[in-house]
């Protein structure tokens, strides 16, 4: 499901905002960017190198790139308990999801044209949004389940607990990484 992006265009209007497939951003964009920002977006694309390959493309010379998202905490390469149950078409979970690891993210960034500058933790902010995610959950849970029936609400309590507890054990974290392109001929 695409999400409607009229408030923030109506928001923001000096800003362009865009719905597209990342792994083909410089066939859809013929004009360059001065900022790029991802907002929990990477961590669900597979080919994490194609989208930055496309990214440098599409930005200006001293471009610098944000990238707002959730990070492998774990020693595993990707957390998974194992419990597919949550893995609904339409939402991809980041407690089970190829998490960025950010030693490799910074090697994968750099081979791509991009030098990160810097790397601000968010652990706590993600707890924090969680919790009060959950908290609104259970305030709007007899309307949740009468707009929505039993099954949609236990289905959105179980991913949410789960990204929750995740970050609550430290499986799974969260960082603002940011990036400048380097002036390199690709």
């Amino acid at each position: 499901m695409l999400h409607n992006l009229t408030s923030e265009q109506k928001t923001y209007p000096s800003i362009n905002f865009q719905i597209c497939n990342a792994e083909n951003l410089a066939a859809i964009f013929q004009q360059q960017f001065d900022l790029i920002y991802f907002f929990n977006v990477l961590y669900a694309i597979p080919n994490r190198e194609l989208v930055l390959e496309n990214l440098y493309k599409i930005a200006k010379e001293n471009s610098n790139l944000v990238v707002f998202d959730y990070i492998n905490l774990s020693e595993d390469k990707c957390y998974n308990d194992g419990n597919n149950e949550l893995n609904v078409e339409y939402f991809i979970n980041p407690a089970h999801s190829r998490l960025i690891n950010l030693k490799n993210f910074i090697a994968l960034a750099e081979k791509t044209g991009w030098k990160v500058t810097e790397i601000k933790n968010i652990d706590q902010e993600y707890i924090r949004w969680y919790m009060e995610l959950l908290e609104k959950i259970e305030t709007n849970r007899s309307k949740i389940l009468e707009l929505f029936g039993q099954e949609a609400l236990e289905t959105v309590e179980k991913v949410y607990r789960n990204i929750y507890n995740s970050l609550v054990e430290k499986k799974v974290g969260g960082a603002i990484i940011y990036a400048k392109k380097m002036n390199i001929k690709k």
